[in-house]
């Protein structure tokens, strides 16, 4: 079914936070869906989706990415965005539907469904509407399929103030780092890091990278038009010891560039991902 809690603080003054957490019962996997912001102008990011296979020749998964959308104003007209990784995306492909007052709707395997193709990317929703987005993305085993269990992360919807290149959040412009990534070939753990473009028009970022021991490397990345992409094992290159508290820090090389940053920390033997949420650096730092 499709469902939604809202927690109304009636204490005034009073200051709470909310999560949920989606069990599967088959695999005793859990996904914790975070607060979502609600994006007044109707633009929501999904940063990372996918339909398609992967894992390894011993262990083979299929991926699936849902994703559910609550209308907050009134009868909306929805059009999503598909902006695959590592391409120029200046005229994305789009699908349009419509979401009544009020309507929370799931749209399970949504880049196959939405697009009728399987591949990787960003998702972006943009309503008429005030707009809320999220999503979780999991892998099975297609030998027994999505029935004997899953394992999944949840990935919250990013409200994204106007993509038409002016009045974007200051946060977008300036550096975002990521912490608590991991990075294990003995027990299968590796961290991607993502970046998405949220403009028409090409942009270079630079990406720090930093290990325990204090190893790291600084390279540049490049991504077109509305472009994304998601750097796999980024540990890989630098360093085969274990990391259990790297970090990432992404900084936009224009004042007027404007990104979005996310993680995401995989156990290699189940296919069970965790999302990391960035944090913009002080400009202090």
């Amino acid at each position: 079914g499709e469902a939604f809690v809202i927690v109304t603080g009636l204490t005034e003054g009073g200051r709470v936070i909310t999560y949920t957490s989606t069990i599967d019962e088959e695999s005793d996997d859990g996904s914790i869906g975070e607060l979502i912001d609600i994006a007044d102008d109707g633009r929501v990011l999904i940063p990372a989706a996918a339909s398609g296979s992967g894992g390894t020749p011993e262990f083979p998964l299929m991926w699936e990415t849902d994703v559910t959308l609550i209308s907050h104003g009134e009868d909306a007209e929805v059009i999503a965005s598909f902006l695959p990784w590592n391409t120029d995306n200046s005229e994305p492909e789009e699908v349009t539907f419509n979401l009544t007052a009020g309507q929370v709707k799931t749209i399970r395997d949504s880049v196959r469904t939405l697009f009728d193709r399987g591949g990787a990317g960003a998702i972006v929703f943009d309503s008429d509407q005030p707009l809320s987005v999220t999503s979780r993305t999991f892998s099975y085993s297609p030998t027994f399929g999505i029935g004997a269990g899953t394992y999944g992360q949840g990935i919250p919807g990013q409200a994204v103030s106007l993509w038409d290149g002016t009045g974007f959040p200051d946060s977008l412009s300036r550096p975002q780092q990521l912490t608590g990534l991991m990075s294990s070939p003995e027990f299968g753990f590796r961290s991607n890091v993502g970046i998405c473009n949220l403009k028409d028009q090409p942009v270079t970022v630079l990406v720090m990278v930093g290990a325990d021991d204090g190893d790291g490397e600084i390279f540049e990345v490049t991504l077109g038009p509305n472009g994304s992409t998601q750097i796999n094992d980024i540990y890989a290159p630098i360093t085969q010891d274990p990391v259990w508290s790297g970090s990432v820090v992404v900084f936009p090389q224009g004042l007027d560039d404007a990104i979005f940053v996310y993680g995401s920390v995989v156990d290699g033997n189940s296919g069970d991902g965790n999302f990391i949420q960035p944090f913009v650096v002080p400009p202090t730092l």
